[in-house]
This record gives C-alpha cells, sequence and structure tokens, in this order.
C-alpha cells in the first residue's frame, strides 16, 4: 500500500464545492494520507475541518464549511 498525498488548492475546493457539493469536498479532503495546501485559503479550509468536526454536528460540521466556502465565492464575484 502506498502513502497517498494529496495537494489541494482553492480552485480545487470551490470547483469541486460548485459542481458536486460539500459533501464531495469533505470526502476528497479526507480520502487522502496527508493534505499539502497550496494557498492559505485551502490551509485554513482544512484547519476548520479539524476543528468544526470535533465540536460541531454533522449539519453545523456542513454548514461550517459551505459558509467558508461560500464567502470565498462571493469575494471572488
Amino acid at each position: 500500500m502506498g502513502f497517498h498525498k494529496r495537494w489541494i488548492s482553492r480552485e480545487q475546493i470551490v470547483n469541486r464545492y460548485t459542481n458536486e457539493g460539500i459533501q464531495s469536498v469533505i470526502d476528497w479532503v479526507n480520502n487522502a494520507d496527508a493534505i499539502v495546501s497550496s494557498d492559505s485559503f485551502s490551509s485554513d479550509f482544512t484547519d476548520l475541518m479539524t476543528i468544526a468536526r470535533k465540536t460541531t454536528t454533522t449539519n453545523g460540521y456542513h454548514r461550517c464549511l459551505s459558509g467558508m466556502i461560500d464567502r470565498e465565492i462571493d469575494k471572488s464575484s
């Protein structure tokens, strides 16, 4: 078995969220053995995933992560 390292970026997170939804983003990030963030947004997003998973309900977790991505999309528009 190999070690699966995933490089993620803001663009990948936003595109996956827009096309497939928050659960797809969560599964995609969690499916790797290690995450390498290529920008501050993706780094902050993975940090929030870790914190929110420990402190909120499933609905709260999804809302929290979706909200962060939605704010990023709004900033870009």
